[in-house]
């Protein structure tokens, strides 16, 4: 899981403000370091567009329809 760092939960709060929504913490690989996630927060911000499905692959599942979930 990712380390929850005051710098994290800065971006996180962030998201929530921007967009309205929860950053899903448990989406997230746990390979993946507070600053990939701040950054990928901050890139998303910049885009005005939730970048984080695509950046760290989940969300694939929901999209495949010859899958079952």
């Amino acid at each position: 899981m990712v380390e929850l760092t005051k710098e994290l939960l800065g971006a996180i709060q962030r998201f929530r403000e921007h967009f309205g929504d929860m950053v899903p913490l448990r989406e997230i690989p746990g390979k993946a370091s507070a600053e990939e996630l701040i950054d990928a927060i901050d890139r998303s911000i910049r885009k005005n567009q939730n970048l984080l499905p695509s950046i760290f692959g989940y969300g694939k599942l929901e999209q495949d329809k010859d899958k079952d979930i």
